[in-house]
Protein backbone atom coordinates (compact mmCIF):
# COMPACT_ATOMS: atom_id res chain seq x y z
CA UNK A 1 0.00 0.00 0.00
CA UNK A 2 1.39 3.64 -0.90
CA UNK A 3 1.47 5.34 1.82
CA UNK A 4 -0.04 8.99 2.35
CA UNK A 5 3.09 11.32 0.61
CA UNK A 6 1.65 13.05 -1.74
CA UNK A 7 3.02 16.13 -3.59
CA UNK A 8 0.04 17.80 -5.88
CA UNK A 9 1.02 21.03 -7.94
CA UNK A 10 -0.89 22.49 -11.28
CA UNK A 11 0.16 23.42 -14.44
CA UNK A 12 -2.29 25.36 -16.66
CA UNK A 13 -5.17 22.54 -16.93
CA UNK A 14 -3.16 19.61 -15.73
CA UNK A 15 -2.48 18.36 -12.56
CA UNK A 16 0.31 15.66 -11.51
CA UNK A 17 0.70 13.59 -7.78
CA UNK A 18 3.59 11.66 -7.32
CA UNK A 19 3.14 8.99 -4.68
CA UNK A 20 6.05 7.76 -2.93
CA UNK A 21 5.80 3.94 -0.63
CA UNK A 22 7.75 5.65 2.11
CA UNK A 23 9.40 9.44 3.10
CA UNK A 24 12.04 8.12 5.43
CA UNK A 25 15.25 7.43 3.03
CA UNK A 26 18.93 6.46 3.19
CA UNK A 27 21.49 7.53 0.70
CA UNK A 28 21.44 5.27 -2.02
CA UNK A 29 18.22 4.01 -1.29
CA UNK A 30 15.92 2.77 -3.75
CA UNK A 31 12.25 3.74 -3.82
CA UNK A 32 9.13 3.09 -6.15
CA UNK A 33 6.34 5.05 -6.21
CA UNK A 34 3.27 6.34 -8.42
CA UNK A 35 2.81 9.26 -10.96
CA UNK A 36 -1.15 10.14 -11.46
CA UNK A 37 -1.51 12.91 -14.30
CA UNK A 38 -5.03 13.94 -14.40
CA UNK A 39 -5.97 15.59 -17.86
CA UNK A 40 -8.19 19.17 -17.71
CA UNK A 41 -9.95 20.90 -20.18
CA UNK A 42 -7.85 20.61 -23.14
CA UNK A 43 -5.13 18.39 -24.71
CA UNK A 44 -1.62 19.57 -23.56
CA UNK A 45 1.76 18.35 -24.47
CA UNK A 46 3.99 17.20 -22.09
CA UNK A 47 7.56 16.75 -22.87
CA UNK A 48 8.98 15.40 -19.13
CA UNK A 49 8.48 14.50 -16.20
CA UNK A 50 11.22 15.17 -13.50
CA UNK A 51 12.14 14.62 -9.96
CA UNK A 52 14.97 16.54 -8.06
CA UNK A 53 16.36 16.32 -4.75
CA UNK A 54 17.51 19.66 -3.62
CA UNK A 55 19.30 21.08 -0.48
CA UNK A 56 21.48 24.34 0.35
CA UNK A 57 24.86 24.54 1.54
CA UNK A 58 26.73 27.86 2.30
CA UNK A 59 30.00 28.94 0.74
CA UNK A 60 31.28 32.40 0.28
CA UNK A 61 28.11 34.53 0.52
CA UNK A 62 24.82 33.78 0.93
CA UNK A 63 23.23 29.95 1.32
CA UNK A 64 22.86 28.41 -2.32
CA UNK A 65 20.52 26.12 -3.00
CA UNK A 66 20.98 23.06 -5.66
CA UNK A 67 19.73 19.95 -7.30
CA UNK A 68 22.02 17.02 -6.58
CA UNK A 69 20.14 14.56 -8.68
CA UNK A 70 17.54 14.70 -10.84
CA UNK A 71 15.09 11.70 -12.94
CA UNK A 72 13.70 11.81 -15.59
CA UNK A 73 10.40 9.90 -14.67
CA UNK A 74 8.54 9.79 -18.34
CA UNK A 75 9.50 11.01 -22.11
CA UNK A 76 6.88 13.41 -24.46
CA UNK A 77 3.31 12.24 -24.26
CA UNK A 78 -0.38 13.53 -24.59
CA UNK A 79 -2.77 14.23 -21.75
CA UNK A 80 -6.28 14.41 -22.75
CA UNK A 81 -9.64 16.48 -21.09
CA UNK A 82 -10.86 14.54 -18.15
CA UNK A 83 -7.92 11.75 -18.76
CA UNK A 84 -5.76 10.22 -15.15
CA UNK A 85 -2.55 8.35 -16.29
CA UNK A 86 -1.19 6.26 -14.02
CA UNK A 87 2.91 5.59 -14.09
CA UNK A 88 4.86 3.21 -11.66
CA UNK A 89 8.45 4.68 -11.25
CA UNK A 90 11.58 3.50 -9.35
CA UNK A 91 13.36 6.54 -8.17
CA UNK A 92 17.01 6.30 -6.22
CA UNK A 93 18.11 8.49 -3.72
CA UNK A 94 21.67 10.44 -4.62
CA UNK A 95 24.25 8.48 -2.67
CA UNK A 96 25.89 11.94 -1.98
CA UNK A 97 22.51 13.20 -0.54
CA UNK A 98 22.63 15.14 3.07
CA UNK A 99 21.43 13.25 6.59
CA UNK A 100 18.91 15.22 7.33
CA UNK A 101 19.76 16.21 11.27
CA UNK A 102 20.23 19.74 12.88
CA UNK A 103 19.68 22.51 10.63
CA UNK A 104 20.10 20.65 7.34
CA UNK A 105 17.10 20.55 5.33
CA UNK A 106 16.32 17.72 1.76
CA UNK A 107 13.17 18.39 -0.36
CA UNK A 108 11.77 17.12 -3.35
CA UNK A 109 10.14 18.86 -6.07
CA UNK A 110 8.46 17.79 -9.46
CA UNK A 111 7.80 19.55 -12.01
CA UNK A 112 6.59 19.33 -16.02
CA UNK A 113 7.59 20.56 -19.10
CA UNK A 114 4.94 21.54 -20.92
CA UNK A 115 5.36 23.18 -24.56
CA UNK A 116 9.04 23.79 -23.41
CA UNK A 117 8.05 25.58 -20.83
CA UNK A 118 9.10 24.52 -17.15
CA UNK A 119 6.26 25.58 -14.90
CA UNK A 120 6.60 26.05 -11.42
CA UNK A 121 6.67 23.15 -8.95
CA UNK A 122 5.78 22.31 -5.75
CA UNK A 123 8.13 20.99 -3.07
CA UNK A 124 7.69 18.61 0.06
CA UNK A 125 10.55 18.14 2.62
CA UNK A 126 12.02 14.56 3.55
CA UNK A 127 13.55 12.64 6.19
CA UNK A 128 17.20 10.88 5.11
CA UNK A 129 18.90 9.15 7.59
CA UNK A 130 22.37 7.73 7.68
CA UNK A 131 22.93 3.81 6.47
CA UNK A 132 24.20 1.12 8.66
CA UNK A 133 27.78 1.81 7.83
CA UNK A 134 27.33 5.54 8.56
CA UNK A 135 25.78 4.39 12.20
CA UNK A 136 28.38 1.90 12.86
CA UNK A 137 31.30 5.09 12.46
CA UNK A 138 28.98 7.35 14.51
CA UNK A 139 28.79 4.71 17.20
CA UNK A 140 32.37 4.05 17.28
CA UNK A 141 33.36 7.66 17.59
CA UNK A 142 30.75 7.49 20.20
CA UNK A 143 33.12 5.03 22.18
CA UNK A 144 36.00 6.70 21.89
CA UNK A 145 34.22 9.75 24.01
CA UNK A 146 33.41 11.86 20.66
CA UNK A 147 29.77 13.62 20.48
CA UNK A 148 28.72 14.92 17.56
CA UNK A 149 28.32 18.76 17.92
CA UNK A 150 27.03 20.53 14.99
CA UNK A 151 26.86 19.45 11.03
CA UNK A 152 26.37 21.85 7.65
CA UNK A 153 26.81 21.56 4.20
CA UNK A 154 29.54 23.39 2.60
CA UNK A 155 31.07 24.12 -0.81
CA UNK A 156 33.37 21.04 -1.62
CA UNK A 157 37.04 22.26 -2.27
CA UNK A 158 38.38 21.96 -6.03
CA UNK A 159 39.23 18.34 -7.31
CA UNK A 160 36.14 16.67 -5.95
CA UNK A 161 32.97 15.79 -7.44
CA UNK A 162 29.93 17.55 -5.89
CA UNK A 163 29.53 20.94 -5.56
CA UNK A 164 28.93 20.77 -1.23
CA UNK A 165 29.70 18.06 1.02
CA UNK A 166 28.28 17.83 4.63
CA UNK A 167 30.33 17.96 7.12
CA UNK A 168 30.39 16.36 11.02
CA UNK A 169 31.72 17.91 13.22
CA UNK A 170 32.60 15.96 16.77
CA UNK A 171 34.17 17.13 19.81
CA UNK A 172 36.28 14.84 22.35
CA UNK A 173 33.97 15.01 25.66
CA UNK A 174 36.39 12.04 27.51
CA UNK A 175 38.25 9.30 26.42
CA UNK A 176 41.50 9.69 25.14
CA UNK A 177 41.40 12.16 22.92
CA UNK A 178 39.78 14.81 25.26
CA UNK A 179 42.20 17.58 26.03
CA UNK A 180 44.45 16.84 23.00
CA UNK A 181 42.35 18.29 19.85
CA UNK A 182 39.57 21.03 19.46
CA UNK A 183 37.61 19.11 16.71
CA UNK A 184 37.50 15.85 14.49
CA UNK A 185 35.59 16.66 11.29
CA UNK A 186 33.88 13.81 9.20
CA UNK A 187 32.61 13.76 5.55
CA UNK A 188 31.27 10.96 4.38
CA UNK A 189 32.22 10.37 0.67
CA UNK A 190 30.28 8.05 -1.56
CA UNK A 191 32.80 5.27 -3.94
CA UNK A 192 31.14 2.42 -5.72
CA UNK A 193 31.35 -0.58 -3.58
CA UNK A 194 33.35 0.39 -0.20
CA UNK A 195 32.89 3.19 2.55
CA UNK A 196 35.40 6.37 2.66
CA UNK A 197 35.26 8.92 4.95
CA UNK A 198 37.84 12.21 5.11
CA UNK A 199 38.74 12.83 8.45
CA UNK A 200 39.98 16.58 9.16
CA UNK A 201 41.66 17.49 12.61
CA UNK A 202 41.51 20.80 13.78
CA UNK A 203 42.13 23.56 16.07
CA UNK A 204 40.07 26.16 13.60
CA UNK A 205 36.07 25.91 13.46
CA UNK A 206 35.37 25.98 9.20
CA UNK A 207 36.11 22.46 7.65
CA UNK A 208 36.03 23.99 4.08
CA UNK A 209 38.81 26.48 4.89
CA UNK A 210 41.16 22.85 5.59
CA UNK A 211 39.36 21.12 3.18
CA UNK A 212 41.16 23.95 0.65
CA UNK A 213 44.28 23.28 2.41
CA UNK A 214 44.25 19.40 3.09
CA UNK A 215 47.81 19.53 5.31
CA UNK A 216 49.04 17.00 7.54
CA UNK A 217 46.05 16.66 9.79
CA UNK A 218 43.68 15.37 6.54
CA UNK A 219 43.51 11.25 6.44
CA UNK A 220 41.52 9.24 4.28
CA UNK A 221 39.78 6.27 6.67
CA UNK A 222 38.12 3.33 4.08
CA UNK A 223 36.28 0.85 5.59
CA UNK A 224 33.90 -2.01 4.52
CA UNK A 225 30.17 -1.83 5.28
CA UNK A 226 30.28 -5.02 7.51
CA UNK A 227 32.73 -3.98 9.46
CA UNK A 228 31.69 -3.66 13.19
CA UNK A 229 31.52 -0.97 15.60
CA UNK A 230 34.39 -2.33 17.70
CA UNK A 231 36.77 -3.09 14.12
CA UNK A 232 36.05 0.43 13.53
CA UNK A 233 36.98 2.08 16.96
CA UNK A 234 40.82 0.34 17.16
CA UNK A 235 41.20 1.56 13.57
CA UNK A 236 40.03 5.01 14.27
CA UNK A 237 41.61 4.98 17.16
CA UNK A 238 44.75 4.03 15.88
CA UNK A 239 44.70 6.53 12.97
CA UNK A 240 43.70 9.13 14.78
CA UNK A 241 46.68 8.72 17.38
CA UNK A 242 48.89 9.12 14.67
CA UNK A 243 47.91 12.64 13.14
CA UNK A 244 47.98 14.04 16.80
Amino acid sequence: MIKEFVIRFGVGAAQVELALEQRVLNPGEKVKGIVTVYGGEREQQVDAIYFAYLTQYRGKGPAKTVDFGRQLLMNSFVTHPGEKRTIPVHLKVPPNCPITVGNTRVWIQTGLDIDWSIDPTDKDFIRIEPTEAMEALSGALHLLGFELEANRCVAAPDGMEHSFVQEFQYQPRGGKFAGKLDSLYVVFVPRPGREEVLLVIDRREQLHKELLRLDKSDAIFRYRAEDTVHTLMGKLEDLISSKI
